[in-house]
């Protein structure tokens, strides 16, 4: 990607990451200012509804007083004067002073007068019982400032609230002869009168009654905000919830103010215009900053860019770029024109070097080719050397092998019958008779290293016929064991196991050749192990692979013979002197290795000295 577009794209980046930055802080400090101060506005508007009530309360309270400190209600409670309450207790006093109750009790708490009208002047005898059986003999708590006493308590009717004063004389002097009682029920006219009087939208309910559907569930949930719950309802309005609690202190009523959020709007409005703001700004900044960038910096780049692509090295006249003004971008050719100079050197080094370097190799792959070609006639002319040896080798040695037997069989026949009577015959003839013993045993070695050689040397040179055909793993294990159980036997303190699982795959091998490395592990295992076991097992892999292994706990092998032990002709003759044992031809191995590898298979031992060995070798399944 070009530079113009990678700064571009990180200008580009760096400003969406700064105006969403900006948006985030602007939206959160902004809006978030502007709403906690539309929920302070709310809580206010609902503590001046609270204060409404106490003001309301007030002056029920002062009306009573009035009423109760007159010397014609004092002398109304002696004597029941009827033309007191047809002058003073008519319905236009319940309408005019918007009361729902008056009850006048004397000194004993009987009632001399007691009544009870809704707001069309119906008489509510069951709000002035409800009222009597709640209230009185009860302790009334006293009103706030004041000497009444008061409050709101929720009848069945709804939320009433009253005042209470002792009847005194116009003197306020006493004694008391009663109480004079008046109450107002807290309904949706007095809602509305609440609203006129603050200019919000104020309603009242009972803590019986659900608000609305969007209120909260519970009184309990009104305990923040200095007693006032606030509830966003939607994108337009917000509502502030209060509980007033009655005489016994319990929820009563509640009171709810709801408003418009204008502020919540508008503080939105401030928001977005400064988002605006600080968004053309940057990207003014962004641009500026580009065209900086642009004239200063990359257009520099692009010229000395274009100047180093048409520079030939191969021309001398066109190795270097020219270089104006003296700021970074004129330093930077001037190290370009080092680099150059630099190369152009080192160029022509290279070229002597790549000169002399082709005429070395040229020489010396010359004489590798005629090494090689002289190490394969020599190799060719040992296989044949080695053929042709144990060809003749075998030949008369096959023809000894013979005639000693002759020899032995003639003398037994012909000669033993006529030496009976000869003195310490026994003897003489188990001497003579072991020679030949001897002869035969070491003639039959000398075939047997001689047939070893002989093999390794046509597999070697490809003379050897293999008859492959599809064989059973197990049948060939199987063949092993018959072979070696006598073998075995003759060895007490050697547990000979042989473990073939049943079904395995057939592998498709020359039966006699994968028979003779099984023969040879199982002869080195029975030669190198005095004692313990020797194990043969047979299991598929998995894989496609057919795995042959042969364990016993003999003398071990040791860590430098273990790399060299398919080797042609080589003996791990340390370990075999301190066992022993005789000397081999290290043919046996190296034919195993052989064999196995034509299948395209791979044999390899682990083992320690002192702790046994296990040689493996695997072959394709068919």
């Amino acid at each position: 990607m070009k530079i113009r577009k990678v700064t571009l794209s990180a200008i580009l980046l760096l400003s969406i990451v700064a105006m969403a930055a900006e948006y985030l802080a602007t939206n959160f400090a902004v809006k978030s200012g502007f709403d906690e101060l539309e929920r302070e506005l709310v809580i206010a508007d609902a503590h001046r509804a609270h204060n409404d009530l106490l003001k309301e309360q007030a002056i029920l309270d002062a009306f009573v007083w009035d009423w109760a400190s007159w010397d014609d209600t004092y002398a109304f409670i002696e004597d029941h004067n009827q033309e007191y309450v047809d002058s003073n207790l008519p319905e236009d006093t319940f309408t005019d002073q918007h009361l729902n109750l008056i009850l006048i009790a004397n000194a004993r708490g009987e009632v001399i007068y007691g009544r009870a009208l809704d707001g069309e002047g119906n008489d509510m005898a069951d709000l002035l019982a409800d009222f009597q059986n709640t209230v009185m003999g009860k302790d009334i708590p006293p009103l706030p400032d004041s000497e009444g006493k008061g409050g709101l308590i929720t009848l069945v009717r709804g939320p009433l609230l009253f005042a209470a004063r002792p009847i005194l004389t116009s003197n306020g002097e006493g004694p008391s002869r009663g109480t004079l009682v008046m109450g107002r029920l807290l309904t949706d006219s007095a809602a509305e009168s609440a609203s006129e009087r603050l200019e919000l939208n104020v309603t009242i309910h009972a803590v019986t009654q659900t608000p609305d559907s969007t209120g909260p569930d519970h009184t309990a949930d009104i305990q923040s905000d200095n007693g006032v719950f606030i509830q966003v309802r939607d994108e337009d309005t917000i509502t502030g919830y209060t509980v007033e609690k009655d005489i016994f202190r319990k929820p009563c009523v509640i009171f709810r103010v709801t408003q418009e959020r204008k502020i919540s709007k508008h503080g939105k409005s401030v928001a977005l215009y400064n988002a605006y703001l600080i968004i053309g700004v940057l990207v003014a900044f962004s641009a500026l900053v580009f065209i900086i960038l642009q004239y200063m910096v990359i257009s520099k780049v692009e010229r000395l860019n274009r100047q180093v692509r048409d520079i030939d090295l191969l021309n001398e006249e066109r190795t270097q770029v020219p270089v104006n003004g003296n700021d970074e971008i004129a330093q930077l050719g001037e190290s370009v024109n080092s680099m150059l100079r630099v190369i152009n050197e080192d160029k022509q080094a290279l070229y002597l070097a790549n000169t002399q370097l082709e005429r070395k190799v040229a020489e010396r792959t010359a004489d590798l080719e005629e090494a090689n070609k002289e190490l394969q006639s020599l190799d060719r002319a040992k296989s044949r050397f080695l053929s042709s040896t144990s060809h003749e080798l075998r030949t008369p040695l096959t023809a000894i092998i013979g005639f000693i037997k002759i020899m032995e069989r003639t003398f037994k026949t012909h000669f033993l019958p006529y030496l009976q009577p000869v003195e310490n015959l026994q003897e003489r003839l188990g001497k003579h008779l072991g020679n030949y013993q001897v002869v035969n045993q070491e003639t039959a070695r000398l075939k047997y290293l001689i047939d070893k050689l002989l093999d390794l040397s046509r597999i070697q040179t490809n003379c050897v016929e293999w008859h492959d055909e599809d064989v059973p793993p197990g049948e060939i294990a199987r063949h092993a064991e018959t072979l070696f159980n006598p073998v075995f036997m003759k060895m007490p303190d050697v547990a000979f196991t042989v473990d073939v699982p049943p079904a395995l795959p057939h592998v498709h091998v020359d039966r006699d050749r994968i028979h003779q490395v099984l023969t040879h592990l199982l002869e080195n295992a029975a030669k190198f192990t005095e004692g313990g076991s020797v194990r043969l097992s047979v299991r598929d892999t998995g894989e496609g692979v057919m795995e042959f292994t042969v364990e016993d706990t003999g003398s071990g092998i040791s860590p430098e013979d273990i790399s060299k032990i398919f080797e042609d002709f080589y003996q791990s003759q340390a370990d075999w002197t301190e066992s022993g044992k005789p000397f081999g031809t290290g043919l046996g191995l190296a034919i195993c290795r052989e064999i196995v590898e034509h299948y395209g298979g791979a044999i390899q031992v682990e083992s320690e000295p002192g702790r046994g060995s296990i040689f493996r070798f695997t072959l394709p399944v068919a």
